[in-house]
């Protein structure tokens, strides 16, 4: 009698390769992302799922396709990357990459444009800009930048008092995390003020005329000393020149 023993091992060394599905890009805030993985193999047993290099699913496998959203990423790139292997823990593995993004600007109101009188005070530029995803946002006057701050979401006010007399663009650029922007400008006119206040000071001299009244004569007006002097002076003169023309006509008689 004779005997011999022959061993047989059965393996399994062959993993089908997984099907590699496309990579994905979408808006974000949107739904209904997925990633789905077709992988076969006759003796199956698990899978992992990773998320740039960190482990998040450790599942068990029956060969059917594997699925995984990819819902509600923030703004950026993420690696997937599977490996699934069978009882033998003979392995396959494939990456998708997921990009989210935001191709969407803030949007902006557009408040009206501002006339004042240089002097005149209450006068705000408030604009109501929305985004889902804020991030900052820039005011220039005359294209020189004179506000740079962080944005909530909140409404954005500038003071625009005090501005000497012309014409002013105020420019507002509201930007969200993605740098996406959107700009809205309000013309500012400040008028000079015309309106002139004058102070008039009123002296008044208080006098006192003494006034010497001559007694006319009756029948006649009243005269001064002076106009006296000069009608007897007139008539003086007259009788002179009557004596001198009777003279001379004595004289043309003789």
């Amino acid at each position: 009698m004779a005997s011999d023993t022959m061993m047989v091992r059965v393996v399994n060394t062959v993993l089908r390769v997984v099907e590699s599905p496309p990579d994905i890009e979408y808006e974000v805030d949107t739904t209904g992302h997925a990633i789905t993985w077709n992988a076969s193999d006759d003796n199956p047993l698990g899978y992992h799922i990773y998320i740039n290099d960190t482990l998040v699913v450790v599942e068990q496998w029956d060969g059917s396709p594997i699925t995984i959203s990819v819902d509600g990423l923030d703004l950026g790139t993420y690696n997937y990357t599977i490996v699934v292997f069978d009882i033998a823990y003979n392995v396959a593995a494939d990456t998708v990459i997921v990009r989210v993004v935001d191709t969407v600007p803030p949007t902006v109101d557009h408040p009206a444009d501002i006339q004042y009188v240089e002097g005149e005070d209450g006068h705000l530029i408030t604009w109501t800009p929305f985004d889902a995803h804020p991030a900052r946002y820039e005011i220039f006057k005359i294209g020189s930048l004179v506000v740079s701050s962080s944005w909530g979401g909140d409404t954005i006010s500038i003071d625009v008092d005090g501005l000497s007399p012309g014409v002013y663009n105020f420019i507002l650029v509201v930007y969200d995390w993605a740098e996406n922007s959107v700009s809205d400008t309000v013309i500012v006119t400040v008028l000079q003020n015309t309106t002139t206040t004058s102070t008039v000071t009123s002296t008044t001299t208080s006098s006192t005329t003494t006034t010497t009244s001559t007694t006319p004569t009756t029948g006649g007006p009243a005269m001064g000393g002076e106009t006296l002097i000069v009608i007897v002076g007139a008539a003086a003169a007259a009788v002179v020149v009557i004596v001198i023309l009777v003279v001379l006509e004595r004289r043309g008689g003789a």
